[in-house]
């Protein structure tokens, strides 16, 4: 019939869809395991389960961004990427062999209007390993990037994501 199309289908296609991007986030934090970052606003139940249109936010040295780019660039289900590079960071456009998307944010300094408002090297230094075995920010640093952030650009997200930091 015209127009319609049938749920298997759909489900299918969105299974695939989600694939290579899932598989992609897995063997990124494999690789990421021995290296200098901490995952900035991470509040998912589990690493599978960052939604589709998130992006994922890292502080990172910069050493530790040349190889992640490096690992990026290599990776198989990859297609395409495109990195733009300012001052304090990195963001990462990747697409997927199967169309899917994912943008990396690879934060090396938190500096606003010429302010650096949080040591990066500290926050890299005091984490804890999470119920994903991933390193995330202490809950001090967790509540102030998270504080500054929103403060800082002026959104209305602080509070959702400070809730859902205490309960973790």
């Amino acid at each position: 019939m015209y127009g319609t199309m049938p749920w298997k289908i759909l489900f299918k296609t969105k299974e695939k869809y989600l694939t290579n991007r899932n598989q992609f986030i897995k063997n990124f934090f494999e690789f990421l395991h021995d290296k200098d970052y901490v995952v900035l606003k991470y509040i998912e139940d589990d690493i599978s389960s960052i939604r589709e249109l998130s992006d994922i936010d890292l502080a990172v040295s910069k050493q530790s961004a040349e190889l992640i780019e490096k690992f990026i660039g290599g990776s198989e289900n990859v297609l395409n990427f495109k990195v733009y590079t300012s001052s304090f960071m990195k963001m990462v456009y990747i697409i997927f062999k199967d169309n899917s998307f994912l943008e990396v944010d690879l934060i090396n300094s938190f500096i606003r209007k010429d302010i650096c408002y949080l040591d990066t090297s500290e926050m890299i230094t005091n984490y804890h390993i999470n119920h994903n075995q991933l390193k995330v920010p202490s809950n001090e640093y967790s509540f102030l990037y998270i504080f500054l952030f929103h403060l800082l650009n002026k959104t209305n997200n602080c509070y959702f994501l400070i809730s859902k930091l205490i309960k973790q």
